[in-house]
């Protein structure tokens, strides 16, 4: 017989895999730190004030890397304990994936800034709707992993469905921009710049989604198994 989501009451997690998502939550904070900067740059890019945004995002990503570092350690040493390994490592990958691309996304807008080019007001509009839906993206996938924690597997499928909404309407928002960049009057250099920091932007919409995808694998394996008990 099939399992369906609605009998599908209370999945139990190990406490391997409750330290694992700590791990990982921690990340997923940190990483909503850097694109909330991102997003305050996009609005407001002085050359004179960008050092200093990089410098914090920097800091922020090596505070990730930290983190990850433990996760790896942890992960090596309780290893034979976990069985979702493969699954958790996949998470985790995305993640710090998606820390990179943070990362490239402040690279491209501080050039920009310091090469003296001017933002339209409607790529900048767009440009920020786009970040704003990625981190709407992160939140969901986040709650995600604490109802996983919690044991609220119903709840967290929902989410998995409000991830992939959300994924499609950053794919529209993208599509979006870049018709509006091309139609803008800015330099060549400016405009592959900026299609750039957008397509870095979509590919962590499409990370987030797939990092979603391994965590629901997760999660109906745990409640098959669970039934099986």
């Amino acid at each position: 017989m099939s399992l369906r989501r609605e009998d599908i009451e209370v999945v139990k997690l190990s406490l391997s895999d409750i330290k694992m998502i700590n791990y990982l939550q921690r990340e997923l904070t940190l990483a909503r730190e850097m694109l909330s900067a991102l997003r305050g740059i996009m609005v407001n890019m002085h050359e004179e004030r960008i050092s200093t945004k990089i410098k914090s995002l920097e800091e922020t990503k090596e505070e990730i890397f930290k983190v990850h570092s433990e996760l790896l350690t942890y992960l090596s040493r309780i290893s034979p304990a976990l069985y979702h390994r493969e699954d958790w490592l996949r998470v985790a990958s995305k993640i710090i994936s998606i820390v990179d691309k943070l990362g490239g996304t402040a690279y491209r807008l501080e050039y920009f800034a310091r090469r003296g080019w001017e933002l339209p007001g409607g790529i900048r509009e767009k440009l920020t709707d786009l970040a704003r839906s990625v981190d709407l993206m992160l939140d969901a996938f986040s709650r995600m992993l604490s109802l996983t924690a919690a044991g609220k597997p119903k709840r967290a499928f929902t989410l998995r469905d409000e991830i992939l909404k959300a994924e499609s309407s950053s794919d529209s928002l993208y599509r979006s921009l870049t018709f509006t960049i091309l139609e803008s009057d800015l330099s060549v250099a400016s405009m592959m710049l900026l299609m750039s920091t957008a397509e870095m932007l979509e590919d962590i919409s499409d990370t987030i989604n797939a990092a979603a995808d391994d965590l629901y694998i997760i999660l109906l394996d745990m409640a098959h198994t669970e039934t099986r008990v």
